[in-house]
């Protein structure tokens, strides 16, 4: 699997799950603009998301077949909407996961996995749906999706809009047009009989594939479909699929639930995520407790290398103890750099980014995955030095002198934010902008900031390499700036932005990507051409807190 496919959709998985800074993803996204690589497409199995997505298909290509009147493609939505159940049964070359496999290395070979899915309608026409592909199998009751990996005891759960896979069908009649494009050149395969019924046969060759769509001509609804690679593409999927109607749905699979797993998974609602995380710190409450443990300071080893979508620093409930996961998520352990950036330091303050700094060697280095927990009184010098102890590393205090840069503001008035863009326009391929994939100048928060924002970012971007060599920059604009929030009186970032009247402290559209020195010419440029604010430079002592290998 090519590594950037398989980055690409972690990172489709942890925005829809991560509840950290919003700038997470495009963080890791930045990283790889960096390197000047050029990411390849998704891969197909993100085309392939269920069975019923594929027979949608089949029904928007019957409607281009029979005939392009829209009469004749609504008569076919209709008579569908009268099946009581749908069968389908087949094959497919590897299956499909909702969750994507998090080893690859137990993929199984490509050959004919075995595929028999069903959907129909439960109690108050609640949409329900059994799918089984080889070791998946998904079902769905309402709104809550739940599949099981039986290949790595991987149980994912998911809670989101019902999906009433009738309305699906009609949803993708935006496909026509370009499906019509592509029926001019299908080849008409004729009729012929199969299970007493008269069917005919539509051919296309596309995508480097070979699809056969056979439907049942009284009806026009879907009997067959199949999908074969000439190459040996490793992305390619290929299948095999049989449709019947108002079969009786066997008991067995009508009451199916999935075992309990190993591993457990959340996407959906965020609430699921946080859930699982707020349980197991819970848990580790417990376990200080019983244990009676007598140290400030402890960490927790997690039995089978247990893993969390998403964690956070978090007070048990008693509020006796914190948690701090020495972990990033499922698919990344903590690095040392990942442990400063996201644990060790603060936004401001005496523990600022800019004050942190480490040889690159050092910085790979990556914790075992483990909690680490102290009292809620420990200070912040001792936790984050046990835990660099727990991996031969230490911390030192050194005075230094350090490069600042004075923000001034000339008085001038800031014209509306929506005028401002970033100095250097998103990068463009095919056409379309590529927003996410930066370089030097381009924005890539995809959001409004505000000018402490703006300033506070290109502080934290000309310092991120933690060489401790970049600017700091001081905010002396004397412009308007926005209340910090409270959480104790602003539970949500609505109530907050709603209360403050935070667009009116919004100053350009987006936050450019200036890292490394050599943008610190454009960004002087840009700031002084758009907001009237210049830089002054001086030298100040700063004591650094530089992390080194333990005597």
């Amino acid at each position: 699997m090519n590594a950037f496919n398989d980055l690409d959709e972690r990172l489709d998985q942890l925005g829809r799950e991560l509840a950290g800074r919003p700038s997470f993803a495009d963080d890791v996204m930045a990283k790889i603009a960096e390197s000047n690589v050029d990411l390849p497409p998704r891969r197909s199995w993100l085309r392939a998301a269920g069975v019923l997505a594929l027979a949608a298909s089949l029904l928007v290509a019957a409607a281009v077949w029979l005939s392009p009147s829209r009469s004749l493609y609504a008569q076919a939505i209709a008579a569908l909407e009268k099946a009581k159940t749908i069968h389908v049964s087949g094959w497919t070359s590897s299956p499909f996961r909702k969750w994507p496999l998090e080893d690859p290395s137990k993929e199984q070979a490509s050959g004919k996995v075995p595929l028999d899915a069903w959907y129909w309608n439960g109690d108050d026409r609640r949409p329900r749906c059994y799918e089984k592909f080889g070791p998946v199998t998904l079902i769905r009751d309402g709104a809550e999706l739940r599949e099981y990996q039986s290949d790595v005891d991987l149980l994912f759960i998911s809670e989101g809009l019902p999906k009433n896979y009738v309305e699906r069908f009609s949803s993708l009649a935006a496909m026509l047009e370009a499906l019509q494009k592509e029926g001019e050149t299908a080849e008409d395969l004729g009729t012929k009989t199969a299970d007493g019924k008269t069917v005919r046969g539509l051919k296309l060759v596309r995508h480097g594939g070979v699809e056969e769509y056979w439907f049942d001509v009284k009806t026009n609804l879907p009997t067959q479909y199949s999908r074969t690679h000439a190459d040996k593409d490793e992305r390619a999927v290929d299948f095999e699929l049989h449709f019947s109607y108002d079969v009786a749905v066997p008991a067995a699979v009508v009451s199916y639930q999935p075992p309990q797993a190993k591993h457990v998974r959340y996407g959906g609602k965020q609430d699921d995520v946080q859930i699982v995380w707020k349980q197991h710190v819970q848990e580790v409450g417990r376990r200080m407790q019983s244990e009676r443990k007598s140290e400030a300071i402890a960490i927790l080893p997690r039995a089978d290398g247990q893993t969390f979508s998403l964690q956070y620093q978090l007070q048990t409930p008693d509020e006796k103890y914190w948690v701090v996961p020495l972990d990033i998520n499922q698919y990344i352990p903590m690095s040392v750099k990942y442990f400063v950036e996201q644990r060790a330091s603060n936004a401001d303050g005496e523990r600022a980014l800019e004050t942190w700094r480490a040889p690159k060697e050092l910085l790979e280095i990556e914790f075992p995955r483990a909690d680490l927990v102290c009292d809620k009184e420990t200070p912040w010098r001792q936790w984050v030095g046990f835990a660099l102890n727990s991996i031969g590393l230490e911390f030192v205090d050194v005075t230094e002198q350090r490069t600042y840069w004075i923000a001034e503001h000339d008085g001038r008035k800031l014209k509306p934010y929506q005028q401002v863009n970033p100095p250097v326009p998103y990068i463009v391929k095919g056409g379309k902008e590529q927003k996410g994939l930066v370089k030097p100048g381009v924005g890539y928060w995809l959001r409004p900031a505000t000018m402490h924002e703006l300033l506070t970012e290109l502080t934290r971007r000309q310092n991120e390499d933690l060489r401790g060599r970049g600017p700091i920059v001081v905010d002396q604009t004397g412009l308007p700036r926005e209340p910090q929030r409270d959480p104790s009186k602003y539970s949500t970032w609505e109530q907050y932005r709603k209360a403050v009247d935070y667009d009116r402290y919004l100053v350009a559209t987006d936050s450019p990507w200036f890292v490394g020195e050599k943008s610190q010419a454009m960004a002087r440029e840009w700031y002084e051409k758009e907001f009237g604010v210049t830089f002054k430079e001086e030298q100040r002592e700063l004591v650094m807190h530089v992390i080194r290998r333990k005597p």
